[in-house]
This record gives structure tokens, sequence and C-alpha cells, in this order.
């Protein structure tokens, strides 16, 4: 820090006030001239006195201006990304798992901030800020490196560098060279792990759906990776409540070779059953840890019962059957009426107890009799119908059988034309309409008939048609919920061009529709006024689990002011009490973080004061993951890329100690020196007035002493 004088800050010239200090000084000389000799040390000290304070006093008016420079150090900040998963705790070749990892970090002198900062970040899923290493724990399911870099990118805090301690294995996200291009600072990386090869087998995938039925086969898919043991015999067990159910060999043939089993599970109960895959741990290998790999099957009570009747041949109803025979959450009873009581595929069923849903083709016709069409009308007017249009469908007589209950009046029996299919965009997020993409101007035109019907009160029109490139109102699906059951219509047909077309994605589209149509309307309608589920029914030991509620008054709208309580245990522990944050609007969240793997089973109770407004059971499970220990081989070339695409360099592990000198002799421990300019300006000190009264004080005592008026 230094002063130095920068000018005056005064519109009258220095010759001015040089004048002004003569004449003041004059007249101070002139004021004491006259005391005798006796008393000449006292008399100049008076002048000396008041000129002095004259002299102040013009300076003040003057305002000389001073500039005091200060400049202050600036220690550069180095963000360090830490690796914190469990693959660091692999011991393997020199390196010593947790051991290993520690002597680096001490190596890299994190603890010495004497002349750089570092921003310590700890990363496996997700990336979190660290105070110091200590907080390390390394039990990271998952390595999410691109997640890391984009943190970093995105920080508001300006780095010189990035230290990257991983193995530069990413089992999840991106590949993450692109985002650590996009840093715009070098990244310098050291290699943890080895690159040491290791006999191993890898149960690398479990393949199966998250859905099972009850007294049902469901297969499962397992694949695993033999890595070092030829002409083995190797037993796969698959497990439950770590007991062996099921149990298959393969043999090996080659030092290095994949290969696929396949379990059938047939569930015994429902609810969310949690099973395992093991490898018994071989003689000679190196670890055990990717050996075994848990899943989860939501067993459902039983399977979608359809009875599907059709009263006119057309290729619709191949089609939706040979559609819905392929959905094994279905088990369709198939009839077709010939004539008078006779049906293809049995009889009639007397009662519809047991049935879901009940599939009407081109009923009813004017050909039938009618003691057919009561029976038909008994069996379905209490279920949930999804009634479908032929060319011979009596629209009077339908009209007439499901009065009030249908989602479509029907005016009169009318001609039919070719048209084009469009979404109705105001219920675009109905769950029917989440199908795969496709463009609807390409679809096969169908056949409706126009001008025939209106949607009823409470009715929701799905898609419209479009006449000649015209937009019209008519309705070609609608849907209706009435009291405790749902009803659907497809007003129109030739549907089967949709699932013949040889456009790739068409017939996916035409498939989940159908299935969309007949799941929404064999489900009976949710009118609890507590829905609460967790976001996801299986999560992994890493994720956050998650439960989210709404809640609904019963005049139907969403309440704000209620508190929900929710117990939550594992199966074999003690309960858990939670209550769930509101988020406005009716929603409601919990947040219960990283839970051990297991099967949970909660209970939510809604109350607003002393009323209960709703409760709700439910369950999901946790799952443990073990992703971290597949591939165990350090990506010497991930790591490099990053280093060179950067402007950095790659260390392995055991020359982590030339890591600093390398950072320091790049210059990215160089502090950055900032200037601060402060100007002074004299009239603003306190101390010219305090030095004017001292001195006038002063004066005033000696005039005193000399008995001066």
């Amino acid at each position: 820090m230094h002063t130095i004088f920068e000018g005056y800050q005064t519109s009258i010239p220095i010759w001015v006030y040089i004048i002004l200090f003569c004449l003041t000084s004059a007249l101070a000389w002139w004021s004491y001239k006259d005391l005798g000799s006796r008393t000449s040390l006292l008399k100049y000290l008076l002048i000396g006195l008041r000129s002095l304070v004259f002299l102040i006093l013009l300076l003040v008016l003057i305002n000389p201006v001073l500039l005091r420079e200060t400049q202050t150090k600036i220690k550069p900040h180095i963000a360090v990304l830490l690796d914190n998963s469990k693959s660091m705790t692999v011991t393997k070749g020199k390196y010593q798992g947790k051991k290993t990892y520690d002597q680096i970090v001490k190596n890299l002198q994190l603890s010495d901030t004497s002349d750089v900062h570092y921003d310590l970040f700890k990363f496996d899923q997700k990336v979190n800020p660290l105070k110091n290493t200590d907080s390390l724990n390394f039990k990271g399911n998952e390595t999410n490196l691109n997640n890391a870099f984009n943190i970093i990118e995105q920080s508001d805090q300006s780095f010189e560098g990035v230290l990257l301690l991983s193995d530069g294995i990413f089992t999840l996200g991106r590949n993450p060279s692109y985002a650590a291009s996009h840093l715009n600072v070098p990244v310098y990386t050291v290699g943890m792990g080895d690159t040491t090869h290791m006999n191993d087998i890898v149960l690398q995938h479990v393949e199966t759906n998250t859905k099972a039925y009850l007294h049902t086969i469901s297969p499962i898919n397992v694949t695993l990776l033999n890595d070092g043991f030829p002409n083995k015999n190797i037993t796969i067990d698959l497990k439950r409540d770590g007991k062996v159910i099921a149990q298959k060999s393969i043999h090996t043939s080659a030092n290095k070779s994949s290969h696929n089993v396949e379990f059938d599970i047939k569930p015994q109960k429902t609810g969310i059953q949690q099973y395992e895959v093991a490898i018994p741990k071989l003689q000679g290998e190196w670890t055990s840890a990717n050996n075994q790999k848990i899943f989860t099957l939501n067993v459902l009570n039983d399977k979608i019962k359809i009875l599907d009747l059709a009263f006119e041949i057309h290729p619709d109803v191949k089609t939706i059957r040979s559609i819905l025979e392929t959905d094994k959450s279905i088990q369709i009873y198939e009839r077709t009426w010939i004539s008078g009581n006779r049906f293809l595929g049995g009889n009639l069923p007397t009662k519809a107890d047991s049935l879901d849903l009940i599939i009407l083709h081109g009923f009813p016709n004017s050909k039938m009799p009618t003691s057919i069409i009561n029976k038909v009308y008994d069996l379905s007017k209490d279920k949930p119908v999804l009634l479908i249009t032929t060319p011979l469908t009596d629209f009077n007589k339908l009209n007439n059988l499901y009065k009030g209950t249908l989602p479509l009046v029907f005016q009169k029996n009318s001609h039919f034309l070719d048209v084009d299919v469009r979404v109705n965009n105001k219920q675009r997020d109905q769950s029917i309409l989440d199908l795969p993409t496709v463009d609807y101007s390409k679809l096969p035109n169908v056949k409706a008939f126009m001008g025939n019907a209106k949607p009823a009160i409470g009715s929701k029109i799905l898609y419209l048609a479009n006449y000649h490139n015209a937009q019209t109102n008519n309705p070609l699906l609608a849907i209706r919920t009435v009291g405790n059951k749902r009803v659907s219509e497809i007003n129109f047909f030739n549907f089967y061009k949709w699932y013949q077309d040889p456009e790739s994605n068409i017939r996916p589209f035409a498939i989940s529709l159908i299935n969309n149509v007949v799941k929404w309307t064999s489900t009976s309608p949710d009118n609890r006024l507590l829905k609460i589920n967790p976001v996801k029914k299986v999560f992994n030991e890493s994720d956050n689990a998650v439960l989210t509620a709404t809640l609904h008054n019963q005049n139907g709208e969403l309440e704000n002011q209620a508190n929900i309580a929710v117990q939550i245990h594992k199966m074999g522990d003690s309960p858990q009490n939670y209550s769930m944050e509101n988020e406005g609007l009716g929603q409601y969240k919990l947040s219960l973080g990283n839970l051990p793997k297991g099967i949970y089973e909660f209970k939510a109770t809604a109350k607003k004061g002393n009323m209960t407004m709703g409760t709700q059971n439910g369950q999901f499970s946790v799952g443990a993951t073990s992703s971290e220990f597949i591939n165990t081989t350090r990506n010497d070339a991930m790591l490099k890329f990053i280093a060179q695409s950067t402007g950095g360099k790659y260390f392995p592990f055991d020359q982590s100690k030339a890591v600093h000198a390398e950072m320091e002799q790049k210059g990215l421990f160089k502090p950055e020196i900032k200037t601060t300019d402060n100007r002074l300006y004299l009239y603003r000190s306190v101390w010219w007035f305090v030095i004017i009264v001292l001195l006038l004080t002063s004066e005033w005592g000696i005039r005193k002493y000399l008995a001066l008026p």
C-alpha cells in the first residue's frame, strides 16, 4: 500500500490562496505587533498559532486529494472431484482400496490452502460439495462422471482448473468426455484403481417384466460373463428370502465367454416379491461382489378377464383379438355370433361376475333376435364395456339399450365415409393417448358414420374425424365414466389397415392404442380422496425414495389444509412414522433418502382437524446394485482423453506426488493481484476541526495569561 498526491479540487487559482495566506499572516502579525519585548517569544507564538489556523482553513478550501493504492492477493480456486463410488474400495494389484485413496489425497496436499483454495466435491450417482475429505464414505452405487463436470460448468465460482480422482469408469449418465471439453479450464486426472487383469465371473444382466401375475409363469433372463475360467461348470441360483428356489448350470468352453440362462417363476402370492440371482464364488475368482443381482416382481392378483363378443365377421375383429391374445396380462374369452342362439367358441356365459371387461363388436344389429340382444345387455349393463362399430351396427337400438350410459348419443343410422383421424388437442394429456409417436396424416383412412353422433354429458372425445382434409366435430373415439364403471366407444372401422400397414411405426402405434383403451376401460375409476404412490415401485439403495400424494375434499376440490401421516416399515423391522410435506395445490411429498435393500410397506392417513379424510396402504422395494463391480479395470484411455482435450495432464495414482508441482508450474496456483484505489479528501476528516479548536484554545490561553482582551 502506498499513497501519492493527486492534486487539488478547487476552481480558484492557487496563487489567490497564496495571497490570501500572506494577507492573513500579515493580519496575525498586525494583531500582536504592539506586545512588549518581554513577551516577544509569546508574541511570535500567538502570530504563529493565528497564521496556522488560517493556513488550515485555506488548505481545507483548496481540498487537496491523496490517492491510496491497496493491492490484495486473491487465491485461485481449483475444483477437486473425488470419486465416492464403491469401486474406489476395490483392492487390486498395487491399488489397496481406501488405504491407497487416503494416501493419494495426502500426496495432493489438499489441506495446504496457503496459496490456493480447493473446492471439494464428491460424486457418485449425485454430486455434493465437501468441507473436507473425511466425509467420503465410498458407498455410491453408480458413477456419473458427466454430471460431475456439468455441476462444475454451471457453478457460479470461477475455477482455474479441475483435479479429478477417479478410475474413469462411468456406470450412469452420458459419456463425460464432451462435458469435460466444455469446461474451458484444464482438467488434471489421477487414475485410481488398477489395470491388472483378474479372473472373474460377472452377473451382468437380469431381464424380466416388472409385473407378474399370480400362478402365471414369468420368464427371467440372466446374462453372465466368464473371464478366465475355461472348461468350468458354473451354477446359477435363483433365491427368494435367502432360499434357493431354482438352480441351473452352464459349461464354459473358452477363456472368455458370455452365457444366457432362463428361469421361469410362477408366483404364489400377490404383492411386491424380491428375488436374487447368485453365482457361488469360484476357486481363484478375484471377487464375488459382482456375482449377484436383486430384482423385484410386482405380482398382481390375476389377469384382466375379457369377454369378446363379435356380431359381425369383419377384419377388425380378428385384428383386435390378435392384439389382445399376445398380451400376457389378458385372458380373453372369444364368442362370435352365427345366427339364432348359436355362437362360435361356446355359449354365452350366464353371469359376468368374474369378468373385468366386455368388448362388443357391431352390437346390436338388425338381424339379431331380441333374446340374444337382451342376454348381452343383461351381461354388460353393470360391467365396463368397449363398443366397437362395424358396418351393420344398429345405432337406434344401441341408443335405446344403453340410454344414459354411452359416451356418444346417436341420432340416426347414417351412411359411412372415408375419413382421417386427428387428435382432440383438448384431451391430449389423457393416458390412453400416451402412445408411440406417429404422424396421424400418414395413417390409412378409416370408415366412419358421419353426422350421427354427439358427445354425451361427461364424456371425453379423444379422436375426431377429418373429411377431405377439412376438420369436423364427428367423434371417432370417446370415453366416459358412469358411476363405478367405464365405457369406451370406437366409432369407426377398418382399423385393421393400421395393424397391417408396412410403415414400421404404425403397427406398434395400433397395438398400443388398443391395449390402452382396453386397460383404461377395464380399470375401476379411482374415486379415493387420498391417492399416494412411490415415484417408482423399485428403488436402488442409492436412490432417494420418494412418495407423492394428491388429496381432494368431499366436494372434489384439492385440499391444502390437511396433514398426511405415513407409517413405513421394512418387513421384519419396527415401523417408522413420518409426516408428508405440503407442497400446495393438494400435492404432498415425502422424501425418505437412501434406504437399505428390502421390501417396505406403508400406510398413509390424511386428516383435517379431527376428521379422517382418507387412508391408503401400499408397497415398494429397494434393491441392491453391483454395477460398480462389473468392470473394475481402470479406464486410462478415458482419463487421458479428458486431460489432453482440456489442456491438463494424466497421472496414474502412483505418480500423484507430481501433480501439485505440475499444476504449480503451469501457473494454476498463481494468485490474482487486485489493486484497489481509494481517494482521500482531506476536508472530510474531522481531525482538521480538532486541530483548529486546539490551536484557537492555545491562543486563547496565552492571551489570558498575558491579560489581553
